[in-house]
């Protein structure tokens, strides 16, 4: 069983991203001497992929789903362990707190349309179950990483890249279910008011 870790990081440019995949590959080997078991290492070959998006959330979720099939290319199984790190902790969090379902329902909320947020979900959940991938957040605050600093690099970034901002859009669903709640309340009471003042006129 090997062990398959990439690190995934993008940029952004008006309507361009850039995601860079960089990472590698541990493998059990076993000695022709002594029969001992070891661990050999292949640094995968970095990639590069560029796209356009006029949504920087969907962006974020196009740069995990970029790197599933990346593994995907490396013939990655569900018999190795695999990992994607990313330094977006709301984007590991937004895939790892939800499901398909709450994911559509999270994004529709941050104005993706249905059809859109059902792809993504459907992309994104799908390799994690097929290949049983753990997403993870890596703190580069705390940590430096090679693979990180050659993701970086490639993307020619001393820094993180910004990260959108989680919390409006968040705050914006919120606010939506509340109006629709609301909406919700006041068409009962006037189909109440409606119902009372028909049985005044039959009384």
């Amino acid at each position: 069983m090997a062990t398959a870790t990439i690190y995934t990081l993008c940029t952004f440019d008006k309507n361009d991203y850039s995601v860079a995949i960089t990472g590698n590959i541990k493998i059990k080997t076993k000695s022709q001497l002594d029969d001992d078991v070891g661990v050999s290492q292949r640094i995968i070959t970095p990639k590069l992929v560029t796209g356009k998006t006029d949504n920087k959330v969907v962006g974020r979720l196009l740069t995990i789903i970029t790197g599933f099939e990346y593994l995907k290319k490396l013939t990655v199984s569900s018999a190795d362990r695999s990992y994607i790190w990313s330094i977006d902790k709301d984007l590991v969090e937004l895939i790892n707190k939800n499901s398909p379902l709450t994911l559509i329902e999270t994004l529709k909320g941050m104005d993706i349309p249905e059809e859109m947020a059902t792809h993504l979900a459907g992309k994104l959940y799908g390799y994690k179950m097929e290949l049983g991938t753990r997403v993870a957040y890596h703190d580069k605050t705390k940590s430096t990483n090679r693979f990180v600093d050659m993701a970086q690099k490639m993307l020619a970034e001393q820094s993180a890249p910004a990260i959108p901002d989680w919390s409006e859009a968040l705050e914006k669903a919120k606010r939506k279910a509340q109006m629709e709640s609301m909406k919700n309340e006041l068409s009962a009471m006037e189909q109440i008011q409606q119902d009372d003042n028909t049985i005044a006129d039959k009384e």
